[in-house]
C-alpha cells in the first residue's frame, strides 16, 4: 500500500511551513507516513519547520522506508532524512515493527528541531552531518500543554529552533555527546539548568523556571 506522502527512492521532498502550521501524514497498510510504500525505499526527505505528525501503516516507518520487516523491512530502506527544525512526532506502525524514523538503513541528519518517536524509536544512528548526535530529553518544570520554544543556549555549537515546541514538560533534542543545554526560553519565560548529552542516549534532566523576584530588608552580618 501507499505511503501517506509518497517519497520513493530517487525522489526529493522538502517540507517548509508557515510558522506554527501543522501536517499529518498516515500511511496505508505497510506504507510509511512519509517515505516509501510497501517494501519501497524512501528518497530524500528534508524538514525545515512545522509541526508534523507521521504514522506508518502496519509494520512501516513513520518517516522512512515502507514495510516488509522490522523498521522498514526488505527493500524498505530509510532513505536520506534531514531535520533542520520543526517538531516531529513519528510513529511506526505496529507495536514491535516499524521505525518511528528510518528503515533498514539510510542516513538521518539532525541539525535542529525536536523528534519524539515511539515504538522502535530511530533505526538509523543520527548525526549532525559531522558527528553522531543522541537523544537528550529536557524536562521543563511545571509546563502543561504545548509550548513554543523561542531560544536554547548550549555549551557549544548551534541548533535550529524553528517551530520547536515542548509537549507538556518534555522536549527531545539530538545533540553531540558532551554538549550541555543551559537555558531555554519558552513562551517568553526563561528556564535554566544543566543537561548534558550522553553517548548512550540516556540524558534526561530538568530546566527550572526563573521567576522574577525582589529582595528587601535583611540583616547585616
Amino acid at each position: 500500500a501507499c505511503a501517506g506522502i509518497l517519497t520513493p527512492a530517487g525522489s526529493t521532498l522538502q517540507i517548509t511551513a508557515t510558522p506554527g502550521a501543522t501536517l499529518q501524514a498516515k500511511g496505508g497498510s505497510d506504507g510509511a507516513g512519509i517515505g516509501g510504500g510497501n517494501t519501497q525505499a524512501a528518497g530524500d526527505i528534508t524538514i525545515e519547520n512545522g509541526q508534523i505528525t507521521a504514522k506508518g501503516g502496519s509494520s512501516a516507518a513513520g518517516v522512512g522506508g515502507g514495510a516488509g520487516g522490522v523498521g522498514g523491512g526488505a527493500g524498505g530502506a530509510g532513505g536520506n532524512i534531514t531535520l533542520h527544525g520543526g517538531t516531529l512526532a513519528a510513529f511506526g506502525g505496529g507495536q514491535d515493527f516499524g521505525a518511528g524514523v528510518g528503515g533498514d538503513n539510510g542516513t538521518l541528519t539532525i541539525t535542529g528541531g525536536a523528534i519524539k518517536p515511539s515504538g522502535r524509536l530511530l533505526t538509523i544512528q543520527p548525526t549532525n552531518g559531522t558527528v553522531p548526535v543522541y537523544c537528550t530529553e529536557l524536562l521543563l518544570a511545571h509546563l502543561t500543554g504545548q509550548n513554543k520554544v523561542q531560544a536554547i543556549t548550549f555549551s557549544s555549537g548551534s541548533y535550529g529552533a524553528n517551530d520547536l515546541y515542548a509537549n507538556n514538560e518534555q522536549l527531545y533534542l539530538y545533540l553531540p555527546a558532551g554538549v550541555t543545554v543551559t537555558d531555554a526560553v519558552v513562551d517568553a519565560n526563561v528556564y535554566t539548568g544543566a543537561v548534558t548529552a550522553k553517548a548512550d542516549g540516556s540524558a534526561r534532566g530538568y530546566l527550572c523556571y526563573l521567576k522574577e523576584f525582589t529582595v528587601s530588608g535583611g540583616v547585616n552580618g
